[in-house]
């Protein structure tokens, strides 16, 4: 009876310290703006521009939370003629930064960039992003460089969850039905 009662608290055990992290949450940033400066075929001044990058740190929230540079995941931007994906992991040796939220979850903390992989129109595989009131927002490192008439910065840079629901979530339902399954084993 003592080891059924034993691997009975391991189970539940495994699916507390499971369900904790199950409910991170990654999170996305989005610049919305228009070019002001550029010399990248077939965008113009004037052209929107979308800017979105999507990071996770294990949190499950928007509160006082803080995002690493190295946290960033992925990022898209078009603008005009052009479109463009990073895929991370970024550089971390040449990628400074993080961004942060207050207690209201809203951005006090805005300044990164990153180096990474990724593809582009002009045919570019190293890519540059900066959120950091300074630099150009976007440039395909040999090709050129997009800027924005206002930088992206707290005031004009939204941050919001990717899911409410996010699909790491069910692996607390998983591992409810592992119990299940190893209490049957168990007795």
């Amino acid at each position: 009876m003592t080891s059924i009662v034993g691997r009975l608290l391991l189970v539940i055990t495994l699916i507390a310290l499971m369900s904790g992290r199950a409910n991170a949450v990654p999170i996305m940033l989005e610049y919305s703006g228009e070019v002001s400066l550029t010399n990248i075929s077939g965008v113009n001044v004037g052209d929107p521009i979308i800017f979105k990058v999507f990071a996770d740190n294990g949190g499950s929230g928007l509160t006082s939370q803080t995002w690493l540079v190295t946290d960033i995941a992925s990022a898209s931007f078009t603008a005009g003629g052009y479109a463009a994906a990073f895929s991370g992991p970024v550089d971390s040796f040449i990628s400074f930064g993080s961004f942060a939220t207050d207690a209201s979850g809203q951005l006090n903390h805005l300044r990164f960039g990153a180096w990474g992989d990724g593809l582009d129109t002009t045919g570019s595989t190293l890519l540059s992003l900066f959120m950091d009131n300074g630099n150009p927002l976007w440039a395909p490192l040999g090709v050129g460089s997009i800027h924005g008439v206002s930088p992206a910065n707290i005031g004009n840079v939204t941050i919001s969850f990717v899911s409410e629901t996010p699909i790491p979530a069910a692996l607390s339902l998983f591992a409810s039905a592992s119990a299940r399954v190893s209490m049957v084993f168990c007795s």
